[in-house]
């Protein structure tokens, strides 16, 4: 049986991920790992949204919630692995900046009641948008029960969030990664 790490270990690097690129910070990297690559291919991103999913529901989430972008599109994949269930989760994305016009608010869709949510994102670096979202959600009264990511870069997300009280369950992290692909 394949075990959850080396899957996602293999469907991560079936999307060839490394590429040159720049950190926020400005500094260059040959080995900069593409999040965006692993949300573009459908067979990549069934499977990590699958187990993404099931942790989800073993977090007892109701709804799943990704920032704007990546992790909103993220959160439509996991919700998408439970449609055929009693109980599907539902997907939000969290808006950084609350709109104006049409639906307005942080929320893509309100939610009508406080809910139990999970929140989900590609890559963790030091966790600063599921820091964020987590705090917009609280401050809503929304119950925030975890949050899972495909790759943490192992770069203080796992202890910042659980300083604030989540639990990071990344599906592997990027020293495995690199390890596996030879980088």
């Amino acid at each position: 049986m394949t075990s959850p790490v080396h899957l996602a270990t293999s469907l991560v690097l079936a999307a060839q991920p490394f590429t040159t690129g720049r950190r926020r910070d400005g500094l260059l990297l040959t080995d900069y790992l593409d999040g965006h690559r692993l949300l573009a291919q459908p067979r990549v991103l069934g499977g990590l949204a699958a187990q993404i999913a099931a942790l989800c529901r073993e977090m007892g989430a109701e709804v799943v919630i990704g920032e704007v972008a990546a992790g909103s599109a993220l959160a439509v994949a996991v919700a998408l692995q439970t449609a055929g269930d009693e109980r599907p989760l539902e997907a939000r994305g969290l808006r950084i900046a609350p709109k104006p016009y049409g639906v307005p608010g942080v929320l893509t869709t309100a939610l009508s009641q406080p809910s139990r949510v999970a929140l989900v994102d590609d890559v963790s670096g030091n966790a600063a948008s599921l820091l964020r979202c987590a705090k917009t959600l609280r401050g809503a009264g929304h119950e925030v029960v975890g949050a899972a990511v495909i790759v943490d870069r192992e770069q203080g997300a796992v202890e910042a969030l659980a300083s604030a009280g989540v639990r990071l369950v990344p599906l592997v992290c990027l020293r495995e990664l690199k390890r596996c692909a030879g980088v």
